[in-house]
């Protein structure tokens, strides 16, 4: 049985070179979604952080009756298009949640959540059952989220004063970077195979003769045959 005959020079240049060419653009794709999703974490774990600062301080302010200090924390967060809270009373009863929001109560004796949301951490959590809301008087249905829950302030017994549980919706955080994939897999698979046709172009261009070929006419000899005495 005749030996299998090998690809030729050609043929395995174009393909090693367009190999790793589409490995790069690839690899280069995944950098830049990591690196996306890495900072909008970061940022949603900040502002969370910081806003949960600012709602501390004012529930913890002890020359404001409650009434008072509920009608801030509704001020404030009328300010976040994103964030919802929901506030109890360190004994379950719900004393205020954000108007506008989806009902989060339920997350609070959502089994294993509560667990997860010990030492206020941040953690991310989806929904079994979305939640409708209007984000820039759009409605949409919300179902991803960022979470943290705070102990605050102390009673008699010392017990938490308050529960305090946040919300930051990161569906839309979630449509731009499924967007940004797209247009980016997209992106790298023309040009990946631009660089495949334009790769072998060259090769075979580059195997043609430098020059081409001025051997003399056979007809000229002919002739010159014919001239001869």
């Amino acid at each position: 049985m005749a030996a299998k005959r090998p690809f030729s020079l050609a043929t395995r240049l174009t393909f090693f070179i367009s190999l790793a060419t589409i490995i790069a653009f690839f690899a280069f794709t995944w950098i830049m979604i990591h690196s996306v999703k890495a900072h909008f974490e970061e940022r949603d774990v900040h502002d969370l952080r910081q806003l949960s600062t600012t709602l501390e301080t004012v529930l913890n302010h002890a020359d404001y009756p409650q009434a008072r200090r509920l009608e801030i924390v509704r001020n404030i967060i009328a300010g976040y298009a994103n964030v919802f809270i929901c506030l109890d009373d360190g004994q379950g009863n719900i004393l205020f949640q954000s108007p506008d929001g989806p009902d989060l109560s339920h997350m609070l004796s959502t089994p294993g959540l509560a667990m997860q949301l010990r030492d206020g951490n941040v953690i991310s959590w989806t929904d079994p059952q979305p939640r409708k809301m209007v984000h820039d008087n759009h409605p949409m249905e919300t179902r991803a989220w960022r979470l943290i829950m705070l102990p605050l302030g102390k009673q008699a017994d010392g017990k938490p004063a308050y529960h305090l549980l946040m919300a930051l919706s990161i569906d839309f955080h979630l449509h731009y970077i499924n967007e940004l994939k797209a247009k980016l897999i997209s992106a790298a698979t023309i040009i990946s195979l631009l660089i495949i046709a334009i790769v072998l172009f060259v090769v075979y261009q580059g195997h043609k003769p430098i020059r081409p070929d001025q051997s003399p006419d056979p007809e000229y000899y002919l002739a010159g045959s014919r001239r001869a005495p």
